[in-house]
């Protein structure tokens, strides 16, 4: 009954250390959709495209924050992989910046 008990109150103490660090992701995640709507809407002018776009990538982006969070569970990354993550993010951007900005 009391390792219950135990068990029972490390859980909500759990859950309290967690709140604030739930409420930050909520948050953000809030904030980022409704920007990525607000973008998406002034660049097409159509709520329904937006919202189809919002959420799209609200679903997509849940998942794939997952995956990828899995994916480091444990790994301790070395200057390589640290040099190899900055390099994809750069190029991505750079890829999006030339899909975005095309030269005639």
């Amino acid at each position: 009954m009391a390792t219950k008990n135990m068990a029972k109150a490390q859980g909500k103490l759990c859950l309290v250390a967690n709140s604030k660090v739930l409420a930050k992701t909520f948050s953000w995640k809030v904030l980022g959709v409704l920007t990525l709507f607000i973008v998406s809407y002034m660049l097409t002018g159509s709520p329904v495209a937006s919202g189809t776009i919002a959420l799209t990538y609200h679903l997509l982006n849940t998942v794939l924050y997952y995956l990828h969070e899995k994916a480091w569970e444990g790994h301790h990354p070395s200057v390589k992989a640290f040099l190899a993550s900055l390099t994809s993010f750069i190029l991505s951007t750079l890829l999006l910046v030339w899909l975005a900005f095309p030269t005639p």
